[in-house]
């Protein structure tokens, strides 16, 4: 029978101070103690003044498979991930021939203008794998700047159309079809847009550069002064100038941050070791603040490459939250059963409500975390990551009853050890961890004033000074009572204060009494 009670005892032990956790983080209105069974083993010994005791350091959990039995994911569907890139229509492909793509009669070899433009068109049609056009714009022949060229040079600037400025501006590394070979979010970008491609000359030579590139619906417009027919274009600035006009680095930072988030997110689940991956993803909101989008478009990349950065210290770098669950079993548990996704953000400086620059929020209905930093936050360190985490997940009391399983079991092993009792050592969480005097505190005078009543109080009262068991041994003659009555030590705080002076040992801050019923 003796077994039987036991081993209900050990199974007690496991499961209830966890529950008496959930209890306490969901608010809700029902006395609950952590008691643990005298007679365990693998327990934390705490030191006292007559014998000498080992303390075992409480496993950190890194697996599914925790204190407490065997941990479960979250169930329900995965989350879906959704893209923060804008949606680029597809440009349909453009039929025929573009307006002023005929050569005019009055240049001499008109046939080999046509075929070398047919030819650099199907160069860029096969390294684009779509069937995008060239055309020339002859209307400068016959215009007065042209007609006060010499001949020789009349010719050199038709030309400098076809063999030149279409190599440079299309073929070439930095060109048009070089970017797309460069990068396939480019090519995407660039091919889904572009249906034609133009080139022509600016009569008037009004542009503020010698040339300038220009998207009107699916042609791309490669225009150039015609007082600078005869200069050779610096290849940086060509593709400089194509990368502004589709805002390919602004898109690949955005791409970037994206990749980043999933990157994270498989790095989080490799620490906990879960099936199921947690769904990190950009919360795309912040995009559309006027405080991100009335800077530059290099100050805005600045700004995504920062995201990145913040992520990664929130979540995976030293002090992030996968480092903290590898320290403590009890936030790898918490974040292995509850987080499902994490969405990352800018917000305004006026929509942080920490004095850290960022704000943590749990979502238990759905699993959802969500992280927001001010987009005016100065470098990339996040300040006091653990207590935040605490605060946003309800650690604060899942911390303390995991805490107090192997110390009211060293407790009780004490008091077997030295005075032959099996007696029960309680704490009552509910007592104080709702109330709102206690709740007012910050995190960490939560945290001390929890570690304080197991690593503390209940040792004055057991093992200290005129405790338990010195009252057991000096009172010789009070023994045998005490070894028939005394079954359960519970204490808690009275977070109201309103502990009154009723007998002669007790202080002003505590007050002891004996339940006969229990």
């Amino acid at each position: 029978i003796l077994d039987k009670v036991q081993n209900v005892l050990d199974k007690f032990q496991k499961q209830f101070p966890r529950e008496a956790a959930q209890q306490i983080v969901q608010h809700q209105k029902r006395t609950v103690t952590t008691r643990t069974a005298p007679g365990a083993s693998n327990v934390t010994a705490i030191n006292d003044e007559d014998e000498e005791g080992e303390e075992d350091e409480i496993p950190t959990a890194t697996t599914s498979k925790m204190e407490g039995g065997e941990a479960q994911e979250p169930s329900g569907e995965a989350p879906v991930r959704h893209s923060i890139m804008p949606t680029i229509p597809d440009a349909p492909c453009i039929g025929g021939y573009a307006v002023n793509r005929e050569v005019p009669s009055s240049l001499s070899r008109g046939d080999g203008y046509m075929q070398e433009l047919m030819k650099k068109q199907e160069t860029v049609q096969q390294a684009c794998t779509k069937a995008i056009l060239l055309s020339v714009d002859w209307s400068f022949v016959g215009t007065g700047p042209y007609n006060k060229l010499t001949e020789e040079e009349q010719q050199k600037a038709s030309q400098s159309l076809v063999f030149t400025s279409i190599s440079r501006a299309v073929l070439a590394d930095s060109g048009f079809v070089g970017i797309c070979q460069s990068n396939k979010l480019f090519k995407s970008i660039l091919v889904s847009q572009v249906s034609l491609i133009s080139i022509s000359y600016n009569i008037a030579s009004t542009l503020s550069d010698d040339f300038e590139f220009f998207l009107k619906g699916s042609e791309l417009q490669f225009v150039i002064n015609f007082s600078a027919w005869n200069k050779t274009f610096d290849a940086k600035l060509i593709q400089e100038k194509l990368e502004r006009l589709f805002d390919l680095k602004y898109l690949q930072a955005l791409q970037q941050l994206e990749t980043q988030s999933e990157s994270v997110g498989n790095a989080l689940q490799k620490t906990l070791q879960r099936k199921q991956a947690i769904l990190v993803q950009v919360e795309p909101s912040f995009l559309s603040l006027p405080e991100l989008t009335s800077l530059p478009k290099q100050e805005q990349i600045s700004m995504f490459e920062k995201l990145v950065k913040l992520m990664k210290s929130l979540l995976i770098t030293s002090d992030g939250l996968s480092d903290l669950c590898s320290k403590s079993s009890t936030v790898n548990r918490k974040v292995f059963e509850s987080v499902r996704q994490i969405s990352i953000s800018y917000g305004t400086r006026a929509s942080i409500a920490s004095k850290n620059g960022y704000d943590i929020t749990f979502v238990h209905s759905s699993g959802l975390m969500r992280f927001v930093v001010d987009l005016q936050h100065k470098g990339t360190k996040l300040e006091d990551l653990d207590i935040s985490f605490d605060l946003a997940l309800g650690l604060v009391a899942l911390k303390a009853v995991d805490a107090s399983k192997s110390k009211l079991q060293a407790y009780q092993n004490i008091i077997t050890r030295k005075i032959k009792a099996n007696v029960l050592v309680e704490v009552e969480w509910n007592k104080w961890m709702n109330h709102p005097n206690f709740l007012a505190y910050d995190i960490p005078k939560q945290t001390a004033a929890n570690q304080a009543i197991l690593q503390k109080h209940l040792n004055e009262i057991i093992n200290g000074e005129e405790g338990l068991i010195e009252f057991f041994n000096k009172n010789v003659h009070l023994q045998k009572v005490l070894l028939r009555k005394l079954k359960l030590i519970r204490i808690s705080y009275d977070p109201t204060n309103s502990i009154k002076v009723t007998h002669s040992r007790n202080y002003p801050f505590f007050t002891l009494a004996f339940d006969h019923r229990h």
